[in-house]
């Protein structure tokens, strides 16, 4: 039996397409790209520096500057221009401080320092009323001292050496009591002379009861 011709052509024609269909099945997927984390960062830590402290004696202050002696350290001198020492009482030398500050100090080196504060403890501090501006107080009214020795003069009306009486210029007369009293004037007091009499005490009007009479003079 004769094969036709057509056979090996349609053969052919089917390997071929066999061939065909492998290659384009086996094409190789696209490429996904590459997934890219994000790239973690690091959290950035915002936190303030600690506030730390530090406390010693006045050495020196002249408002820009303060030298301070920690108990058992180096003195330390810190720029105080602009620092808040509201809670100070003056900055008086020998009194004790407490600066608070960021930063790090390094032996007596302060450079590495910010101030923020400067402290005083009134208990600690024996100058603080010293410094403390001094609240003032409404005068007393000037009075003379109890024992303070006064005097009035005037001219001898009449005495019998117990009493004296005299006349001050213009006012009326006084009589004051004299006995063992120290007189001054050898002759004695006589009627018309002038004469001065000092004393402690107060003369109210001619009442002389609150006058102590302390030496007589003429």
């Amino acid at each position: 039996m004769r094969i036709p011709k057509m056979i090996p052509a349609m053969a052919f024609a089917a390997v071929l397409a066999v061939s065909l269909a492998a290659c384009g099945g086996s094409k190789s997927p696209a490429s996904t790209p590459a997934s890219t984390a994000p790239a973690s960062t690091a959290p950035t830590s915002q936190a303030t520096e600690a506030e730390q402290a530090i406390t010693g004696v006045i050495l020196e202050s002249d408002g820009a500057t303060l030298v301070i002696q920690p108990d058992g350290g180096d003195a330390l001198t810190f720029e105080i221009a602009g620092v808040d020492s509201t809670g100070a009482h003056g900055l008086v030398v020998g009194d004790e401080v407490t600066v608070y500050y960021t930063g790090s100090l390094n032996g007596a080196d302060t450079s590495g320092m910010t101030l923020t504060r400067i402290v005083q403890d009134a208990s600690n501090t024996p100058n603080a009323d010293a410094a403390a501006p001094a609240q003032s107080t409404p005068a007393a009214q000037s009075t003379p001292a109890a024992d303070a020795e006064l005097s009035i003069s005037g001219t001898i009306v009449d005495s019998d050496g117990a009493t004296l009486v005299i006349q001050p210029q213009g006012d009326a007369t006084l009589e004051f009591n004299i006995a063992g009293v120290p007189e001054e004037n050898p002759k004695g007091f006589v009627i018309g002379d002038q004469v001065t009499i000092y004393y402690t005490g107060t003369i109210d009007g001619t009442d002389t009861s609150g006058a102590t009479v302390t030496r007589v003079a003429q």
